[in-house]
């Protein structure tokens, strides 16, 4: 034993070595979960359109002119919408669900 330090065992330095071993294995684990959610994110953010910024007013969801163009109905549009307004976007086809959630729609 060097310099009158503690005694060990090699069953304590392989104990030792493996909770090493074992928080490094944790510690690049959360490292990749981390960087996988980012790169997940990122993409979503590429992939997905833009968010529509509509005008909301009491029950009446205006997203006319919408920069850049609106090219399908916005799922976010609240159910208790009455009124809405499209114009002036690039709707070429409209799904056939796109309103079932806008059951008061005028």
């Amino acid at each position: 034993q060097p310099f009158g330090g503690p005694r060990t065992t090699p069953n304590m330095a392989a104990s030792t070595n493996s909770s090493l071993a074992r928080g490094a294995r944790r510690s690049l684990s959360n490292t990749l979960c981390v960087t996988l959610l980012f790169v997940f994110l990122f993409l979503c953010a590429l992939v997905a359109p833009a968010a529509a910024q509509c005008t909301v007013i009491e029950t009446t969801y205006d997203c006319s002119d919408q920069t850049p163009k609106l090219t399908r109905v916005p799922a976010s549009i609240p159910p208790t919408t009455t009124e809405l307004y499209l114009n002036g976007n690039q709707l070429s086809s409209i799904a056939s669900n796109a309103f079932s959630r806008l059951t008061n729609l005028n």
